[in-house]
């Protein structure tokens, strides 16, 4: 009698797991994905019809540039996003930058398609199933090939873009340590969930064992 009342109390346990609140973080993730894509592409829109487009340089210390801070100068310093005129710029600067926002919310967009299936499989009640494993596995690809070709167009955009603006010499690199560091925490928290998800499928199935 007790070991049945203990089987019960598991699979209830794994029920309300499914049926709490892991519906909807799942649910959200993907829908706020989405929608930043989403909006990425119209503010990317907008700025070609307004004939200006977003640009990030990291200037250096010295700075090319200072701000009017109500009487007090302040120089520009480190990674910044300047809005240029897009007249101002070449036709293959201007072709990186666009490649580069497009791939950005191209990926957002990719991951929340993919993470269709585990989304479904959570609301149906059955998370931990084979298309949910490999989901996971796809969405590592995504993330992964998005990353590397927002890179290069980026960096390839800010530096023909800083040419342009005759300030080539006083900005470096347009990426950080700190978007390396947000792609390891992203591509580790995918590889947390997938092997979640396993360790779940594995109890599910030593449940149904006993059961």
């Amino acid at each position: 009698m007790n070991m049945n009342k203990d089987r019960e109390v598991q699979a209830t346990n794994v029920e309300k797991s499914v049926w709490g609140p892991a519906s909807g973080w799942g649910v959200m993730i993907g829908v706020a994905l989405a929608f930043y894509g989403l909006y990425s592409i119209v503010l990317l829109v907008k700025g070609l019809i307004w004939g200006e487009v977003s640009v990030r340089f990291d200037f250096l210390d010295s700075g090319v540039s200072s701000l009017d801070l109500g009487g007090t100068s302040a120089s520009l310093s480190g990674i910044t996003e300047v809005t240029v005129p897009t007249a101002a710029l070449s036709p293959e600067a201007m072709t990186f930058l666009i490649i580069a926002k497009l791939v950005f919310a191209l990926t957002l967009i990719g991951s929340a398609i993919v993470l269709v299936p585990v989304i479904k499989g959570i609301s149906k009640g059955d998370p931990f199933t084979d298309r949910s494993l490999k989901t996971f596995s796809i969405l590592s690809w995504v993330v992964s090939i998005g990353f590397v070709i927002f890179v290069i167009a980026t960096v390839l955009g800010s530096n023909l873009a800083s040419r342009d603006l005759g300030i080539a010499d006083e900005v470096g690199a347009s990426t950080s340590l700190a978007q390396l560091y947000l792609y390891l925490g992203i591509s580790g928290g995918i590889e947390l969930l997938r092997r979640s998800f396993v360790s779940g499928r594995r109890a599910q199935e030593e449940l149904e064992g006993l059961v």
